[in-house]
Parts: structure tokens; C-alpha cells; sequence
């Protein structure tokens, strides 16, 4: 575990959360233009004009302000705070390109992986939304930011379910 990263981490979401034009935080998304994030006014718009709010091939920079939704990992692969350590982004899909987290040949969840030098269960149980009851906004992205701390201190720990496999986690106070 790399734990001068995790603490930069935990201290970009603090400080994200903490500026008003700091991306919109959302742990559904790797990073996306925001206004994707209101379904409602989407909804509303033809397809060509949804398809102009999507990342394309020509895009080589992504904001980081209100007028991005990003996530943990997307925060750090678009803000530049990792690139020294090789983390950046790509877009995976084919005509609607969605912006991933990568370093090296790891994307996604793997990213973290290997930035933070974590298990895939660490990984996912800090960054995956199914892991949280508040996926967005400022308190979201504090959450992150205590869970990793929490496992820095060591008053949390990623635990694997034997049972069902299934991966879950404990918060003590310990």
C-alpha cells in the first residue's frame, strides 16, 4: 500500500469538496461534462445534441471545474495531481467515448490498483459507488476521502466474505 499517494488522495477530495467550482462529484461516473449528470434535461434533447455533451477522440483536455461530474479516480487521472506516477485518461467506447482512468495498461479499477498499490478489493471497496449510501456531491467525496484515511490509520479494513464471495467492508472504531 502506498500510503504517501492514498494521503494525497484523501487530501485532492478534501480539497475538491471544499471548492465551490470543483468538479461535481459523482462516484457513478469516471468523469463526464456535467450536464450528462441531469437525466431530466437530457431526456428532453435529441440524440445529435446529446452526442456533442460526450468526449470524442479530439478531446485532450477535461475541465476541472463545476462543469465536469468526476469521481475519485477520475478527479485524479484529470486533474494532473497523479501524472508524475503515469496516471492519465483514456476514452473507451465507441461513438459516445467515456473517459477511464489508466496507468500504464490499467484502467478503471485496475488504475488504482496500481497507483495506490492496493488489491482489487481495496480498490473497489474505496471507489466503487455500491460501496456507499452518498454517491454524489461534497459529502461523497469526504466519505472517500475518510475511508481512506480510515485504511491509512488502520481503523478500517477491506473485508472479503467468504461465505458468498460477495465483498464488503467494516468500519471500526477500534
Amino acid at each position: 500500500m502506498n500510503v504517501e499517494r492514498l494521503i494525497r488522495m484523501a487530501e485532492l477530495l478534501e480539497a475538491d469538496a471544499a471548492n465551490e467550482k470543483g468538479v461535481k462529484f459523482a462516484l457513478d461516473v469516471w468523469a463526464q461534462d456535467a450536464r450528462l449528470e441531469d437525466r431530466a434535461s437530457i431526456d428532453t434533447l435529441p440524440y445529435e445534441e446529446v452526442k456533442k455533451l460526450h468526449y470524442t477522440a479530439d478531446t485532450k483536455h477535461i475541465p476541472v471545474d463545476c462543469n465536469t461530474a468526476a469521481c475519485a479516480m477520475g478527479l485524479a487521472a484529470i486533474s494532473g495531481a497523479f501524472a508524475a506516477e503515469g496516471l492519465t485518461w483514456a476514452l473507451n467506447g465507441r461513438e459516445c467515448k467515456m473517459l477511464v482512468p489508466k496507468i500504464g495498461y490499467a484502467e478503471n479499477f485496475g488504475a488504482a490498483e496500481v497507483l495506490f498499490d492496493i488489491d482489487d478489493v481495496t480498490a473497489k471497496q474505496l471507489f466503487d459507488p455500491s460501496y456507499y449510501e452518498v454517491t454524489k456531491g461534497a459529502e461523497a467525496e469526504l466519505e472517500v476521502a475518510n475511508r481512506i484515511r480510515a485504511l491509512v490509520n488502520g481503523t478500517w479494513t477491506p473485508v472479503r466474505d467468504d461465505d458468498d464471495d460477495e465483498v464488503d467492508y467494516d468500519d471500526s472504531d477500534d
